[in-house]
């Protein structure tokens, strides 16, 4: 994963945060999938993973 490497190169250096998920309404990632991407980015160095969300409460974890 592309996300997993860069978080690992800037972990040695600094706290990163990560974010997972799309304010695309048309996209739509099942659980498993945001479990996944979130044990992957912590386990590639990030302190946070923060789970996408938009104002409308239509797209992301709630």
């Amino acid at each position: 994963m592309k996300n997993a490497k860069l978080i690992a190169k800037f972990a040695k250096d600094y706290t990163v945060l990560s974010e997972v998920g799309s304010k695309d309404a048309d996209k739509i990632i099942p659980p498993y999938e945001w479990i996944e991407q979130m044990e992957t980015e912590l386990a590639a160095g990030a302190w946070k993973v923060i789970g996408e969300a938009r104002e409308s409460g239509t797209v992301g974890i709630f």
